[in-house]
């Protein structure tokens, strides 16, 4: 699991409500992600490994403040099966 956002590398940006397909070739492997929080807002951020015809046998979700150095809270297995899941 990398330290900080900067150990990701390329961040992609979405758009609230937006969906990303990401495709892992191994276990050091990261994809990264960011978006624009409203204070007050509720946001739920899942991932859904079954939708791949090469599914991960698990994932892992870590939310960054935007400093890219201070994790707000991480999950691996609060989705569906070993689906990662924050809200």
């Amino acid at each position: 699991m990398p330290w900080t956002m900067q150990e990701v590398g390329d961040i992609k940006p979405l758009v609230v409500g937006q969906a990303a397909n990401g495709r892992l070739s191994s276990w050091d492997e990261y994809d990264g992600y960011g978006f624009e929080a409203e204070e007050e807002k509720y946001y739920v951020i899942a991932t859904d490994t079954r939708q791949t015809s090469d599914p991960l046998e698990d994932s892992f979700l870590t939310l960054w403040y935007s400093d890219g150095a201070t994790m707000l809270i991480s999950d691996q297995d609060s989705g569906h099966g070993y689906n990662a899941r924050i809200e």
